[in-house]
């Protein structure tokens, strides 16, 4: 099966603004005004489709927000997003994050925990972070962090169905 045919014979299960309009409970989605990883138009989609989702640009920022390196300290952009979360009345946080690059998900990881706010972490991409060698234990991660992490592959739809149940169950990172 080539790749045009696995899409197409997925193509339901990759349905993000279908996915989208059936989250029941209100959500923010704050992305990069820059982001090239996932345009801004995706997270337009997603805002449009989903009936109690509300949308917060980041001027200026990229995929993470412009976080260089762990010791760096936060970004303006970072500082942004973070206060867009901390100004909404959230039940819970699901950060998605990228299992191929460990370090700059767990700083924001980190920082996100501070906020005290239930969270869940889905460590999408796993299977380009395995094919690079990189693997990921998602029971240590959420041992070492306090967070229940998810190991997930959204183009196939792997690991997705699990994360309304764990962000019901959240609780407070121990960070």
């Amino acid at each position: 099966v080539g790749l045009l045919e696995d899409l197409e014979a997925r193509r339901a299960a990759l349905d993000v603004a279908a996915a989208a309009a059936r989250v029941t409970v209100p959500w923010l989605i704050v992305h990069g005004e820059s982001d090239t990883t996932v345009e801004l138009h995706e997270a337009e989609l997603l805002a449009r489709a989903a009936p109690d989702a509300r949308l917060r640009i980041v001027a200026d920022a990229g995929h993470t927000y412009e976080v260089g390196h762990p010791f760096g300290g936060p970004t303006p952009q970072l500082g942004e997003a973070l206060a867009a979360v901390c100004l909404e009345p959230l039940r819970a946080v699901l950060q998605v994050g990228d299992a191929k690059n460990l370090r700059r998900t767990l700083l924001l990881t980190a920082q996100l925990a501070e906020l005290g706010l239930p969270m869940v972490l889905a460590l999408n991409m796993h299977d380009e972070a395995r094919a690079k060698g990189v693997h990921v234990d998602a029971a240590l991660v959420s041992e070492l962090t306090g967070v229940s992490t998810q190991l997930t592959v959204a183009t196939r739809g792997e690991g997705v169905d699990e994360l309304p149940a764990l962000l019901a169950a959240a609780q407070p990172s121990a960070l």
